[in-house]
């Protein structure tokens, strides 16, 4: 039987005896008191198991807060070096050596710290250490926020492309050999080995713990930066970030992969540089695109545009972009964007436009009704053919023509073709909005989708008032 089985047992068997001291021979077994027996020798384990997560949780919770004393209280310094020798994590202690706030140390290059005379041994150290990943002693002068020297101990070793470094304040350690000199002499060689063992291993055991902590941060961010590609790989554009820098020149220090689809270029042809980009905008629209960036960066206002690209090829294509611009310390401003493909959109429009412009140049009147026979379109011929403006009539039914002079038998005709969804032509007799009548050649088509299904009605009207006079007089 295992432990974690041999717990549970005794857990339920100190539960039973809560609910009670009563021996077995001596209880009443009826079905209704066992299930509440039952249900009580529940309840008191539930309450037991509450209480020993809930002590488990308060000890968790000491050890976090312990460690994190143990990390910024300690009496050495932690600090971690990325690969461009930028300062990402440090402790308290570093700050408190070096005089400065701890957030205005981050993103900081070290060696601006490394006392001159040292900065050339600094340099050749940094640029060996991060080819090899064994640990390396340095000792070198640095200085504080009020240039004043302070020898140091650098213990270094690179880890999952970080240098984590340990740095020891040399003229504590010079002081405590001073005054530990005297008691140190009574001291017999195997308790100082034992001593400096101890320490090694302390030092050692708190540098594990800190790496180790330091790698469950670097996998969580690494996981989040792989759901944050897997996200923007799979949508219809690309996510961007665009920098303006100072003296005029620009880049795209982010861009996803679909950068390559939309501009033919790869991330990282334009990671230092976005003339190539520039140069795909379409000669026409370049002026006004690089006038819509400036007035963006003038008055940090949200960017939107549509543009075209030309390709060498000949090909042309739409494409709109939005993005939100912040000013940096450096004077750069930097938009965080997204940019798609619009071209089937633009496609759309123009050839809209143009049967808009076709229908408006004919002579008939042309109107278009939903299923119910609301107006939601007429061209200007049937405007100038009913005195109506679009306000007047947009949205109102169909029947807005018709009046009391309207054929009866002509009106049952035309519900029944919109009805059965057949065609309708024929002649009626309509009022315009003044009130005036007029004859109407009228005729009515359903129109539907791919899957057959009625989405409209278009119909024709002409006024044929002239020619119905004549054939009166004929």
């Amino acid at each position: 039987m295992n432990k974690k089985l041999s717990d549970q047992i005794n857990l339920r068997e100190a539960a039973e005896q809560l609910v009670s001291d009563t021996p077995e021979a001596e209880l009443v077994h009826r079905s209704v008191e066992e299930l509440l027996h039952e249900l009580q020798v529940h309840q008191v384990e539930l309450d037991m198991q509450n209480n020993e997560l809930r002590r488990t949780y308060d000890i968790l919770e000491k050890s976090h807060n312990r460690y994190a004393q143990l990390y910024d209280f300690s009496p050495v310094g932690f600090i971690v070096l990325n690969p461009e020798e930028k300062i990402t994590e440090l402790n308290l202690t570093t700050a408190t050596l070096l005089g400065i706030e701890r957030k205005k140390l981050l993103a900081q290059r070290f060696s601006r710290w490394v006392a001159p005379q040292d900065s050339d041994r600094w340099y050749l150290f940094f640029t060996n250490i991060i080819k090899q990943e064994r640990r390396s002693t340095i000792e070198l002068t640095l200085k504080d926020f009020n240039n004043k020297e302070l020898p140091v101990q650098l213990i270094c070793m690179w880890i999952d492309s970080m240098l984590h470094i340990t740095l020891i304040d040399s003229s504590k350690i010079k002081q405590i050999e001073i005054s530990s000199a005297f008691e140190l002499i009574s001291i017999n060689d195997a308790d100082r080995k034992l001593m400096k063992k101890m320490q090694k291993d302390s030092l050692n055991l708190l540098q594990n713990i800190i790496i180790a902590e330091r790698k469950q941060i670097e996998k969580i961010r690494t996981d989040s930066l792989t759901r944050l590609q897997n996200i923007s790989s799979s949508l219809p554009g690309v996510i961007y970030q665009y920098r303006l820098r100072p003296d005029g020149s620009s880049c795209f220090p982010y861009a996803s992969a679909a950068m390559l689809d939309l501009y033919h270029l790869s991330p990282k042809e334009v990671e230092e540089d976005a003339s190539k980009a520039y140069d795909l905008v379409h000669p026409e629209d370049l002026e006004k695109f690089k006038m819509s960036v400036q007035e963006s960066a003038r008055n940090l206002s949200p960017w939107y545009h549509e543009y075209r690209i030309k390709f060498n090829d000949g090909t042309v294509r739409w494409l709109s972009g939005s993005s939100v611009p912040q000013r940096e310390a450096d004077g750069s401003i930097v938009w965080h964007g997204f940019s798609a493909d619009i071209t089937q959109r633009k496609h759309i429009e123009n050839t809209l436009h143009l049967d808009n412009v076709v229908l408006n140049a004919i002579s008939q009147g042309v109107l278009v009704a939903t299923t119910d026979q609301n107006i939601t379109w007429v061209n200007d011929a049937f405007l100038s053919i009913t005195g109506y403006t679009r306000a007047d009539i947009l949205g109102h039914n169909c029947r807005l023509l018709q009046g009391e002079r309207s054929d009866q038998a002509t009106i049952q005709q035309m519900r029944q073709a919109l009805k059965t969804l057949s065609p309708f032509s024929g002649e009626i007799l309509n009022y315009r909005k003044d009130g005036s009548i007029f004859w109407n050649e009228l005729n009515i088509s359903p129109v539907f989708d791919q899957q057959g299904q009625l989405t409209n009605f278009i119909s024709t009207c002409r006024d044929i008032s002239e020619r119905k006079e004549l054939e009166e007089k004929l």
